[in-house]
């Protein structure tokens, strides 16, 4: 029996004890970015679903006009095949970003790795060599599988601090409507409530900041602050009504109540902005319109 087998045995044993004491490490430095990362795959997933679902059905169609067995027929073929791997892929990409793909899996390899370690160096003095050399390929498949899903937990986390701050959606909307449009009389003080809300992800430190043209006066709001907007701003001459939360929950309406008062007909664009903690400044747009 070679001494490099037992040698062998022991760096897997270590290198399987090493990786162990650095995964909830690892774990902890990448959660920070886990969500903003799984947000952001989920909705690039749902796109790239869509194109190799209509990738899909259109190559299906023209394999459907062609004779099987023929050069077209087997090129139309394979590309389905690829559009259909491409898609399980796309399935199963954000499963790699939970805890189960970035922790579990990595601990549960190297634990039976050094279990099979263990093994190989008792069989090692007893003497069977088969069973030890055995050992070693099961360790080491283990332990090179355990390398593989933590280096692939670090390049998500990499990819995502890379990427930096995520845009959202935001939904805007009219109490009074339920959508984005209202209808106001010229003139007359009308109060509307506006809400906003993120379909997808709670925000934090979340504030909306609601833009009226100078067509119409914000008389008054229910706990936001109102300022005009200079020349120079991104809105100019527009009066800026600003509310904040401190956590806002997904898909829940965060209103504010204003009474305005509308001095022209026609129909105007109120933007909205959010700011919120980790995310780009995000915009959404309402439709006042002021009839007679």
């Amino acid at each position: 029996m070679t001494e490099a087998a037992l040698q062998i045995l022991l760096i897997l044993a270590y290198l399987a004890i090493g990786l162990l004491s650095v995964t909830f490490p690892i774990y902890a430095l990448c959660v920070t970015y886990l969500k903003q990362e799984k947000y952001a795959s989920e909705k690039e997933r749902k796109r790239s679903m869509k194109k190799a679902k209509d990738e899909i059905i259109k190559l299906t169609n023209e394999m459907s006009a062609e004779k099987k067995g023929t050069q077209r027929f087997l090129e139309l073929r394979k590309k389905v095949r690829g559009w259909q791997l491409e898609l399980d892929k796309l399935e199963q990409r954000p499963y790699f970003l939970t805890a189960k793909g970035a922790v579990l899996v990595p601990i549960i390899s190297l634990l039976t790795a050094l279990l099979f370690a263990c093994i190989g160096i008792f069989y090692y003095y007893e003497g069977i060599e088969q069973a030890v050399f055995s050992s070693v390929m099961f360790s080491l498949i283990l332990s090179s599988t355990a390398i593989f899903a933590l280096y692939r937990t670090i390049c998500t986390v990499e990819h995502a601090a890379l990427r930096g701050a995520m845009e959202v959606e935001v939904v805007s909307e009219f109490k009074e409507t339920g959508t984005s449009t209202h209808e106001v009389k010229v003139g007359k003080e009308a109060d509307i409530i506006i809400g906003n809300r993120s379909p997808d992800m709670n925000l934090e430190m979340a504030s909306f900041s609601v833009f009226f043209p100078p067509e119409i006066e914000v008389k008054s709001t229910s706990g936001g602050e109102i300022a005009s907007q200079p020349e120079t701003g991104s809105f100019p001459n527009y009066t800026m009504v600003l509310y904040s939360v401190g956590f806002a929950p997904k898909n829940i309406m965060h209103p504010i109540e204003c009474k305005i008062l509308a001095k022209q007909v026609g129909e105007y664009k109120i933007p909205i902005k959010v700011n919120a903690k980790g995310i780009e400044e995000s915009s959404s747009e309402l439709t006042l319109k002021v009839v007679q």
